[in-house]
């Protein structure tokens, strides 16, 4: 893997030029199916759509950490997928490393997602109702909504109440982003099970492409960002929204205090 590509090819890298129109594959993924675990704001025709200035600003400070730890989880998926000639005490604990940045990595994720969602309105349940088929003869435990809220906010990001899902519904982003998930769920705590009936093995570390999957997110994020700025720019205008700040992009460290949530165990943050 090519060490700091994702953090040089950022917008928020340091020096970096300002993003550029990016090519994403016009194919795009399935609808979500479980639309009752997403609830949009009510909009009145007459008016413009609203836009929370507040959530995009939070967006890019989730945005900024996330570019500012790829270049230590590329170098650690490097030193945990490389293993030759090194005790195997020393090879699993380059493994447990990794996995907790990556996880951390995941829910600061998940966390920029949401809040860019909250931009246009749009919130995730993190106890959605339960379907049909299967309410008669189960019941959901603490760890399967847990599971349930993970999807769901992937599944929220192509709510026709926002443009996103241009950017985070084509084909090969919403592939990346699931085998994001994928890897995150490998390393749940045992008490976050989430049931899945599969009796194959999961992959092994190395069979991740973790550079191709820190790019196509990356991406993302990053053009997700220009479309919400365009929008809340665009409301602003419309509504004659004057007092308003811009998101500011050298803020004070108390503007980012609401990171300092237990990162294994987030709520979002209202």
């Amino acid at each position: 893997m090519e060490q700091g590509k994702g953090l040089s090819a950022s917008r928020w890298a340091a020096g970096a030029p300002s993003l550029r129109s990016r090519r994403l594959d016009s194919s795009r993924g399935s609808s979500p199916s479980n639309t009752s675990s997403v609830t949009d704001s009510p909009r009145d025709p007459a008016q413009p759509a609203p836009c929370d200035e507040r959530q995009l600003a939070r967006f890019l400070k989730l945005a900024k950490r996330l570019t500012w730890k790829m270049p230590m989880l590329e170098f650690g998926y490097d030193k945990a997928t490389h293993a030759a000639g090194l005790p195997q005490s020393v090879v699993d604990e380059n493994e447990i490393h990794f996995k907790l940045d990556y996880y951390e990595y995941y829910n600061l994720l998940e966390q920029a997602l949401v809040s860019l969602l909250g931009v246009y309105g749009v919130t995730v349940d993190r106890h959605a109702s339960q379907p049909q088929s299967s309410a008669r003869n189960t019941q959901l435990s603490k760890s399967d909504y847990r599971h349930r809220y993970h999807a769901n906010v992937l599944s929220a990001l192509e709510s026709p109440q926002t443009p996103l899902g241009a950017v985070f519904g084509v084909a090969s982003v919403r592939k990346q982003l699931l085998r994001a998930k994928e890897l995150r769920n490998r390393w749940k705590y045992v008490e976050e099970d989430d049931g899945s009936s599969s009796d194959e093995p999961p992959g092994s570390l190395a069979s991740y492409n973790l550079d191709e999957i820190l790019q196509a997110v990356q991406a993302a994020i990053e053009y997700g960002y220009e479309v919400a700025r365009r929008d809340v720019a665009d409301y602003r205008e419309r509504m004659r929204i004057e007092s308003a700040e811009p998101p500011d992009e050298h803020a004070s460290s108390k503007d980012w205090d609401f990171m300092v949530n237990h990162i294994m165990d987030w709520e979002p943050v209202v």
